[in-house]
């Protein structure tokens, strides 16, 4: 993830600041895999309100999620505010939780499938640098 994202100084000056969350705690491949167990939407459910109960608590600032499912299972109504322009693709989502900031960015492990490069991830850099403090 260093790699890709949260690259430079003052991003990862920040990200030393920060605390990273899984939004679902069962330690499974992807979310295919997932569905494939027992009683899958209680464990989704169960995991959400911890998931819940640690932000209450932590009181972040802003949220950063690191994949567009975990953006959209947190922010219901979102913007895309970078694009990659030829793919008309999503590289960066901004949408609220509960009055918290989030942002969303594609998962570094899978955007490559995407076709999201390197160039992609140092405009998604350029872009955080803006508006995280």
């Amino acid at each position: 993830m260093r790699d890709k994202i949260l690259k430079g100084k003052k991003l990862n000056d920040i990200l030393l600041k920060s605390v990273k969350l899984n939004r679902i705690f069962f330690k499974t491949h992807d979310m295919n895999e997932f569905y494939k167990l027992n009683k899958p939407e209680e464990m989704k459910d169960y995991c959400a309100g911890v998931l819940d109960e640690i932000i209450n608590k932590l009181k972040p600032k802003r949220i950063l999620a690191e994949s567009f499912g975990t953006f959209e299972s947190l922010s219901k109504q979102w913007t895309s505010i970078l694009d990659k322009e030829s793919k008309n693709k999503s590289l960066l989502l901004a949408g609220q939780y509960k009055g918290i900031e989030i942002f969303g960015i594609n998962h570094p492990s899978q955007a490559w499938r995407q076709g999201i490069n390197d160039d992609d991830w140092d405009g998604v850099n350029k872009e955080l640098e803006k508006r995280l403090d």
